[in-house]
């Protein structure tokens, strides 16, 4: 059974070198690469096209920080999917890094047979705003000009008066959880299947905020396969990534040799989010 992993980046990186490294060393392993419409495609193609089991989306999206785009490579990577059989899909990042060997987690998932969607049980935010007000350009910064941030004053006293809302009524109740996951084939399945059935439901995205987060996790605990998710109270647990939300200085954590102990003893099989000049030697030595 073939085990098909969907990597969203816009630079090449050691922790990317890794990862594609270790993905492509497994005979069992189908890497699909969505890379950021506005990165220059060919130095990728250069460097990793001897690779036979990677392939490279050529439906790429310019992604812009918590912007419908974001959901939209999600979705680009899941239908090149569909050209193929297997059993799970995984969504990670060019910042991320095994920390065990791909077999193992082959066959950790054979004799798993979950769900692995992480679920934010008390989010300090509520998630209906996100989808309830119609963002502007402005909300997609991180770091915001002082314009931007005008921009974005004034829209949000739009929202107050009752402008630029969005109708939620026949909307589902809504789940927050990380963007990436791991998902059967019979998941990403319905979820394409729900997106046919409800095409009001992808169109109350586009306008929202950070929506990445809420999207997919709405339509699986809303639907009969809600059961299989392993969401538990350790959001790492949830789905089998070690991620640091407690350190600091940025959240999550930029990852660096210093967590590498704790990285290798926490059971999980990958890792996020890695410095991008981090060793290659020294990721290779230690994992």
């Amino acid at each position: 059974m073939k085990y098909i992993y969907g990597i969203q980046c816009h630079q090449i990186t050691n922790p990317l070198r890794f990862l594609l490294s270790a993905l492509c060393n497994n005979p069992d392993s189908i890497v699909l690469v969505h890379v950021d419409q506005k990165a220059d495609l060919d130095p990728f193609i250069n460097e990793f096209s001897h690779y036979p089991q990677l392939y490279f989306i050529q439906d790429r999206i310019n992604v812009l920080w918590g912007h419908f785009s974001q959901i939209e490579a999600t979705l680009s990577l899941l239908k090149a999917a569909g050209a193929y059989n297997y059993s799970y899909f995984t969504l990670l990042s060019g910042d991320d890094i095994p920390l065990q060997d791909i077999s193992l987690f082959h066959n950790y998932l054979e004799h798993h047979p979950y769900e692995f969607l992480d679920l934010d049980k008390h989010p300090a935010c509520k998630p209906e705003p996100r989808v309830k007000y119609q963002h502007g350009k402005a909300f997609f910064k991180k770091h915001r000009s002082f314009k931007e941030q005008l921009s974005c004053k004034w829209q949000r006293k739009l929202f107050k008066l009752g402008l630029r809302i969005n109708e939620l009524d026949n909307l589902p109740k809504l789940y927050k959880g990380s963007q990436w996951f791991t998902l059967s084939h019979q998941a990403i399945g319905y979820i394409f299947k729900y997106l046919d059935n409800h095409p009001a439901y992808i169109e109350l995205f586009k306008t929202s905020l950070c929506g990445d987060e809420l999207f997919f996790h709405t339509i699986l605990f809303n639907s009969e396969l809600s059961d299989r998710i392993k969401a538990k109270n350790n959001m790492s647990e949830s789905f089998i990534r070690y991620i640091d939300w407690n350190s600091g200085p940025d959240f999550p954590r930029t990852l660096n040799e210093n967590d590498f102990n704790r990285m290798k003893s926490s059971g999980m099989f990958f890792a996020r989010k890695l410095e991008k000049d981090i060793s290659l030697e020294i990721l290779k030595q230690f994992f």
